[in-house]
């Protein structure tokens, strides 16, 4: 599972956004020599705004491969949904915020007044940009809990769940003495 725990910012491009939505503007990109459309730093995107290299892998902001051409194929060039724990299907888009880049493709979070790390509209995010609640969980666009902050990694990032990941549960959970409502007791 490690392979695709990639960060949500690194694999999209940078685009121009609706000052009244935040939505990514993502009309009349320009084109390299081989037609490819590019994002504001000049880098290969498909039409869905996610970084590709020559071959159409999705690709990091290092260039670093990160899912195979024939998986972003089957998904009409889109990052196949994910899945929370719970087995929930969520788009990756609707748990990140509207952040500006800088010339490297790094995140830049803004803080507002208390100090907390914010995006463009005014959310709160982690150091990531990923959308938080209060108690630092990652929440999708509606402020719906998709994961717990303990189940992020130490730097705050939220596990990849792909469809194509096969792997059993029980082989990873803990041997824990479970309450009555059957959560485990630590």
């Amino acid at each position: 599972m490690e392979r695709y725990n990639f960060n949500g910012h690194d694999v999209r491009g940078y685009f121009d956004r609706d000052p009244k939505t935040g939505e990514e503007i993502m009309k009349n990109l320009k084109r390299d020599k081989q037609g490819f459309l590019l994002d504001k730093l000049g880098r290969r995107v498909n039409e869905h705004g996610y970084l590709i290299d020559m071959y159409q892998n999705l690709v990091d902001k290092r260039t670093r491969t990160k899912l195979h051409k024939h998986i972003m194929e089957q998904n009409g060039g889109e990052i196949p949904q994910l899945f929370t724990y719970k087995g929930k299907k969520f788009d990756l888009i609707d748990v990140m915020g509207h952040l500006d880049k800088d010339r490297k493709g790094n995140i830049i979070i803004r803080r507002n007044a208390k100090g907390e790390m914010v995006d463009k509209k005014g959310r709160r995010v982690n150091q990531k940009g990923y959308l938080v609640d209060a108690d630092g969980n990652v929440i999708n666009k509606d402020g719906k809990v998709m994961f717990e902050n303990f189940t992020l990694t130490k730097d705050g990032e939220i596990p990849k769940l792909f469809p194509f990941l096969k792997f059993n549960i029980e082989e990873v959970k803990g041997d824990y003495e479970m309450d009555p409502l059957g959560n485990p007791m630590l």
